[in-house]
């Protein structure tokens, strides 16, 4: 019998446990107390020592579920006759890391001497494959072009490659590559070895760092015959801060595009503060803690502050003089700058063109809803509305429309083209006018045996029951905006449809005699916006109140059109771009032709700013390293046990599977042994009848101490 872990037999030495406890030295069992020696002096009693042992069955039982323990602990196993494999050398993959973490002071170096250092100890009969992985895992040198080359040229041919590469600005998937790694492998036996007659192993060369995203493994069975060398690169220095853009959070999105809105109803032509935001981290070992953080073109608007290591802040940025410029925050106060610029675009307008249908369509007319509508759509930092005028009874051209607002009913000549647009994923705001009978809202929105008549207003109507989770209301939901009292209607239409179309409808608001006041009718992939009263002066207050321009930025809002940000892009991400870009301008000033299908752009491979020419406007794209590359603290390598994967252990004692230096066939053996023993699994049986012999033990104790008589031994006289 052969054991895994022999050092765990010494615990069978614990029996010698049961066998002090059952000679050892104890009082009488027996009390037989007196009440006329109460008043007399207790005696000391007298310990007796078992002379012979008592109980042999009970000792051994206990003897022998301790030796079992030990034995399971143990892990034997029988060994069987391995065949014969000739052992043909050793397959390697070297892994660099090139992610943007790598790019500082002396860590390449050290990466490259490490590489340079494996390759050499290639054997002729050993196999070699070089792979660098940063978002995603790139094979440079695979076994087979190891196989192809003369034995005198596989290693310079490999040091040339490594002697080629250079640390990118990407971020690092280490979880991705490794499983990539596990592929190759095993595919390593080549044509007419046996399988396991090669040892093999991944020699990760990275600096390790806690942003090293290891997720992928977490559903990943690592084989167990195939070990992980780290080879764990120090920097000179743990000083770093991080500085990353903030992605603005709905209530702060809700607040700026009210905020915009409200400057525009006001006739304000200054542009809105920025507010840009980004968060600053210490590293958990860093000797520093002041930093300062300006804007590249206009150091002396900066800001100087202190951070913790390990901590993190989120502080807005210093405001610059034009907003309308793409700039370039720097945070000064590290030794590593790799992370220290975040690029910001400047602020661009979104294209969105409306079409608008109505009667009486006039732009100086007070009157006319459309005189309020059009100074409503005015340009704003990020909004640039585009307002077409429909003429009655006219095909309406939406191949370029965006959005459509109606004041008047549509021909019903009109009505397929308008709701297939809708169907496709169009939005249009239906404004019902005075005599309106919701014939082209039928139309519009499927609602069978919808029905519109004139409400009766006795003085003026308000709104209730306004629904501030709705996205239409969003930007009213804080309780300094929410008051719609001073909103009056004096005319409004009363809606009604059959109770199965119920479904259909959701009411955003409705009025205080309980009738529909908005509503979204969702259609296709599009919807359609119902007011049962318009904005015009014959009808509401409404254009006239603080709410109007939000409430129409709102709409545009739940169209698609957000008056937010773009998103944030970091190296590797795909671009999305906008209709009619033929090529796109890398940071280095580098032109790339985008691909006739157009739509995205991938090949960002370094932080900065790239645009995009249509040809009647230049849209800025920013794109910086991931804030994931700023957490540069060494992680704990247990993370990568805890995931499965085996470690082998190194010159310096690491933990792991094959030891530093031992021949292949002591590897196999080792490797045999473990198969054979997770076969056997004879462990588990010992755990079992350890179990079953302390439960007949436990039994026997009990029906022992219940058999003893009363009167058993002589009673001692006890005072008391």
């Amino acid at each position: 019998m052969n054991f895994l872990f022999p050092l765990y037999l010494l615990g069978a030495a614990a029996v010698i446990a049961p066998l002090l406890y059952h000679l050892r030295r104890r009082p009488p069992k027996e009390h037989l107390p007196f009440s006329s020696h109460m008043f007399l002096e207790k005696s000391p009693e007298l310990l007796t020592r078992r002379s012979r042992l008592e109980h042999l069955l009970l000792l051994l039982l206990r003897c022998l579920a301790i030796a079992l323990l030990a034995l399971a602990f143990s892990r034997p196993f029988l060994r069987t006759e391995m065949p014969a494999v000739e052992v043909t050398g050793a397959a390697r993959l070297l892994m660099l890391d090139t992610s943007a973490s790598m790019r500082r002071a002396g860590l390449w170096e050290k990466a490259v001497e490490e590489a340079k250092a494996a390759i050499a100890k290639s054997g002729d009969g050993d196999l070699l494959a070089l792979m660098t992985f940063d978002r995603q895992p790139s094979l440079k040198m695979s076994f087979e072009d190891w196989r192809s080359l003369p034995v005198e040229q596989r290693k310079e041919r490999a040091r040339q490659i490594v002697d080629g590469l250079k640390p990118g600005w990407a971020s690092s998937d280490g979880g991705a590559a490794l499983i990539q790694a596990a592929g190759i492998m095993d595919e390593v036996v080549s044509a007419g070895e046996q399988e396991g007659s090669r040892d093999r192993q991944i020699i990760v060369v990275s600096d390790f760092q806690e942003g090293l995203n290891l997720d992928a493994l977490a559903g990943f069975a690592w084989p167990q015959d195939l070990a992980v060398e780290p080879r764990l690169l120090q920097p000179k220095d743990l000083d770093n801060f991080g500085l990353a853009l903030v992605a603005a959070q709905a209530d702060d999105e809700a607040d700026e595009f009210e905020e915009e809105a409200a400057s525009v109803s006001a006739g304000e032509s200054e542009l809105p503060g920025e507010n840009i935001q980004v968060r600053v981290r210490n590293t958990r070992d860093s000797a520093v803690e002041r930093f300062s953080l300006y804007w590249k073109d206009e150091p002396a608007r900066g800001l100087k502050g202190g951070i913790n290591p390990g901590a993190s802040r989120i502080l807005t940025a210093p405001p610059r003089t034009d907003p309308t410029k793409d700039g370039v925050l720097v945070m000064d106060g590290d030794s590593e700058d790799f992370d220290n610029l975040a690029y910001v675009t400047r602020l661009q307008p979104r294209p969105v063109r409306v079409l608008y249908h109505g009667e009486k369509v006039s732009e100086t007319d007070t009157s006319s809803a459309f005189f309020y509508f059009s100074r409503a759509m005015q340009p704003t930092d990020t909004f640039e509305p585009t307002v077409s005028v429909h003429k009655k009874g006219t095909p309406a051209e939406l191949q370029d429309i965006d959005f459509v607002v109606a004041t008047a009913s549509f021909a019903e000549a009109q009505l397929p083209a308008l709701t297939r647009w809708v169907e496709n994923g169009g939005t249009l705001l239906y404004a019902m006018r005075e005599g309106d009978t919701g014939e082209s809202l039928q139309g519009l929105t499927g609602l069978t045996g919808l029905k519109g008549s004139e409400a009766q207003v006795t003085e003026y109507a308000m709104l209730a029951d306004l629904d501030f989770e709705h996205p239409l209301l969003l930007s009213f939901a804080k309780a300094r905006v929410r008051d719609f009292t001073k909103v009056h209607f004096w005319k409004h239409r009363s809606l009604s449809w059959p109770e199965t179309e119920d479904g259909k409808v959701v009411r955003v608001a409705n009025f205080d005699d309980g009738q529909p006041a908005w509503l979204e009718v969702p259609r296709g992939k599009g919807k359609v916006l119902v007011f049962a009263s318009s904005w015009a002066p014959s009808d509401s207050q409404l254009a006239l109140s603080t709410k109007f321009v939000p409430l129409l930025y709102s709409a545009f809002r739940l169209a698609g059109y957000s008056a937010s940000r773009p998103p944030l892009y970091y190296v590797g991400d795909v671009l999305q771009l906008p209709p009619g870009v033929a090529s796109v301008t890398l940071p280095g000033g580098e032109s790339r032709k985008v691909p006739a299908a157009g739509g995205s752009f991938a090949e960002t491979s370094e932080p900065g700013i790239y645009t995009a020419d249509t040809g009647t406007r230049v849209y800025s794209y920013a794109v910086n390293v991931a804030p994931s590359e700023s957490r540069v603290s060494p992680m704990e390598m247990e993370r990568l046990n805890e995931l499965g994967v085996v470690l082998a252990a190194t010159a310096d004692g690491a933990t792991g599977g094959a030891v530093a230096g031992e021949s292949p066939e002591d590897t196999q053996r080792k490797q045999a042994d473990r198969e054979l023993e997770q076969h056997q699994r004879m462990w588990w049986w010992l755990l079992l009848a350890a179990g079953a012999i302390l439960l007949v033990e436990t039994w026997l104790a009990g029906r022992a101490r219940r058999a003893r008589p009363a009167a058993d031994t002589s009673a001692t006289v006890t005072a008391g």
